[in-house]
């Protein structure tokens, strides 16, 4: 009886997400990314106030980006570039090369030029509200995207090895065929819960290593 009722709502959940794939994915991601932030800042930075609007506006980048530019990429643009079955079902000749396709394009493409300078972006606007300058990010977007942008630039390697070093056996995971397509943004949400951590150290020790422009 409780494994019947454990599989009966184990189907309903599937058939939601499968439904509202992109609604759930994107309140995931965004649940993930303000749990991220705020669990960031009490146990790696404890030695500042907490800040609300931090982890707000992480809760909305990764609800914007995970939720919904990789939902554009996942189920919808890999299923048709790098099928893993054929139209009749069966399991697609290239499947395998398919599979390393998936993981080299977000990892050596969708990372590098859309995740992480979105990331930079977002960290140097709230910086700059930081500092009591929340005028510039309105008047002035331009000027702290080239800010973003220069330091991506200058901690270019450090950031992408390090999200190489997690992301390629996870994604191996991801478009191996053990994640439903539905539910890939799902499980990156929830695995880059841990990513976006690691992402914060780092990120703390870069920071000490940043000379501050004058």
């Amino acid at each position: 009886m409780l494994a019947r009722s454990a599989h009966s709502m184990g189907s309903c959940i599937d058939r939601f997400t499968k439904t509202y794939a992109l609604a759930t994915g994107a309140f995931m991601a965004g649940v993930k990314g303000c749990l991220a932030d705020a669990s960031s800042q009490m146990t790696l930075q404890r030695d500042s106030m907490y800040d609300p609007a931090r982890t707000v506006a992480f809760g909305l980048w990764s609800g914007s980006y995970c939720g919904g530019f990789l939902y554009l990429l996942y189920t919808i643009v890999f299923p048709r570039v790098f099928p893993l079955t054929t139209a009749c079902g069966l399991a697609h000749p290239s499947a395998r090369r398919h599979i390393v396709g998936m993981v080299a394009f977000d990892n050596f493409i969708a990372s590098p030029v859309f995740f992480l300078p979105s990331y930079y972006v977002i960290r140097e606007a709230l910086r700059t509200m930081e500092q009591g300058q929340a005028w510039r990010v309105i008047t002035q977007p331009g000027a702290v995207v080239r800010t973003a942008f220069d330091t991506y630039r200058g901690e270019f390697w450090s950031c992408v090895t390090m999200t190489w070093g997690m992301w390629i056996p996870i994604h191996t995971i991801t478009f191996g065929g053990w994640i439903p397509v539905h539910l890939r943004v799902h499980f990156t949400a929830t695995m880059s819960f841990f990513t976006m951590c690691a992402m914060s150290v780092l990120q703390g020790k870069l920071e000490k290593q940043r000379v501050p422009k004058s």
